[in-house]
């Protein structure tokens, strides 16, 4: 496991970088993999958190189900989502780097983004599991947690803050691993990359709150 945690550090501080390692690595597709499953069983608990605590989501689900029941419902639901969405997003990729040039296999596509998917997931599991924790020892409950992050204030600009690092995350990490795995050039990937990003969070919108 000693590679896998070397990926996951250098996702952060040198993507460039680690995915061309990875690409090199004859157990790509294992350590993208771990990655992706990792980052979704660890959004799993913190839904599991969440339903302990009492909370129910700031934002009306799009799903038909009472909100207070949904982060109970999503603690089932949120891996196989997770996944669905990488495998689709990796197919979108892997069809539209073709027309200009892509040379990477479908393996290839699913490694990098394992590590694309899980690095900026991170900027939105952390307040979630904080959030939850706080809710736990009595600090706040998640009532309070939702109107302090709804409205203008401190709480609402950090919830926000935390937002726009998840989104810069998968716009910066999506390209750059589109560019290791296919062999684009910076603007052929930097488009391919984005529609893949696009097509996982649209799926991610669905589901998860």
């Amino acid at each position: 496991m000693g590679p896998f945690w070397e990926y996951c550090r250098g996702v952060f501080i040198r993507p460039r970088r680690t995915f061309a390692s990875l690409m090199g690595d004859s157990r790509r597709l294992r350590h993208g993999s771990i990655a992706l499953l990792i980052t979704a069983l660890l959004y799993s608990l913190t839904m599991l958190l969440l339903t302990l605590v009492g909370g129910e989501p700031a934002i009306p689900p799009l799903l038909a189900i009472p909100t207070k029941d949904y982060y109970s419902v999503q603690v089932l639901f949120m891996t196989p989502v997770m996944i669905l969405a990488w495998l689709l997003a990796a197919g979108v990729v892997q069809l539209l780097s073709k027309p200009f040039g892509g040379n990477g296999t479908f393996e290839d596509t699913l490694s990098v983004l394992g590590f694309g998917i899980a690095a900026p997931t991170y900027a939105t599991l952390v307040p979630d599991t904080v959030s939850g924790i706080l809710s736990l020892i009595g600090v706040i409950t998640q009532k309070q947690w939702n109107e302090a992050t709804t409205q203008p204030g401190l709480w609402q600009a950090l919830a926000w803050s935390w937002l726009m690092v998840y989104v810069v995350g998968f716009l910066v990490l999506f390209p750059l691993a589109v560019a290791a795995a296919q062999r684009l050039r910076w603007r052929q990937a930097t488009f391919v990359g984005v529609v893949g990003f696009m097509v996982y969070q649209s799926m991610l919108l669905v589901f998860v709150r």
